[in-house]
């Protein structure tokens, strides 16, 4: 379990990407955050909740979008 910061502002807590993706051979859980980017940089954090091994993000993919 994992907590997530954007731009150092709180994203997610306590995160378990096996348990919300329904177990240990199951799809990834995806999750989408519209996130207003300033300065072109998005910074992401993520930060271990105890003793488990350091989060590990195996894919991340961001779109650019014009309002």
């Amino acid at each position: 379990m994992f907590d997530v910061t954007i731009n150092d502002q709180p994203a997610a807590r306590g995160v378990d990407p096996f348990a919300l993706a329904g177990g240990m051979s199951e799809p990834a859980f995806v999750d989408t955050k519209p996130i207003k980017v300033t300065g072109g940089i998005l910074e992401l954090g993520f930060h271990r909740t105890g003793e488990e091994q350091q989060p590990l993000i195996c894919g991340l993919e961001v779109f650019r979008t014009d309002k």
